[in-house]
């Protein structure tokens, strides 16, 4: 078993780590590699599940297509140990930040409401009056809730 893949191999790796790769069996071939983003041949595919760097999905039959995916060992290959093009963990947006953009823009475009309450509750609430949020404890103004929610402050009901 080789320790670092050759200069084809990597280039196979890299296709096949941004996903969609197939072999499937044709007429004209036995066996033909489906690919969207590159071609491979069947010799480079076969080495590469040799190494354990790929997994070829042989639970469907050829004629349906097999997919090809990239074993974190192959992923352990690539430059930066991640998919090309995406983002490392830590790079990106954490959760709670695309819940809380989601739940702005549900707000903005009127799928949500905000309302403030006499007693200080602040409910976020669907369309179907499903309480989706619901706060309690600090005081704001109609204002310093829109700030801190990040929307306009026409968007925040003041039912005090």
């Amino acid at each position: 078993m080789s320790t670092e893949p050759n200069d084809l191999q990597a280039r196979a790796l890299n296709i096949i780590a941004n996903g969609g790769v197939r072999q499937i069996a044709t007429v004209a071939d036995p066996v033909r590699i489906a690919s969207p983003n590159g071609i491979i041949w069947y010799a480079t595919i076969a080495e590469l599940a040799r190494e354990g760097w790929v997994r070829i999905d042989s639970r469907r039959s050829l004629h349906d297509g097999q997919d090809i995916e990239i074993t974190q060992s192959g992923l352990s290959l690539l430059p930066g140990n991640r998919v090309p093009d995406t983002e490392a963990a830590g790079e990106g947006r954490t959760g709670d930040q695309v819940l809380a953009a989601a739940l702005r823009a549900a707000i903005r475009y009127g799928d949500a409401d905000v309302t403030l309450y006499d007693d200080g509750e602040v409910q976020i609430g669907g369309s179907d009056d499903t309480v989706l949020l619901s706060l309690k404890g600090r005081r704001f103004t109609p204002t310093e809730l829109a700030r801190f929610l990040g929307i306009d402050p026409g968007l925040v009901i003041d039912a005090r």
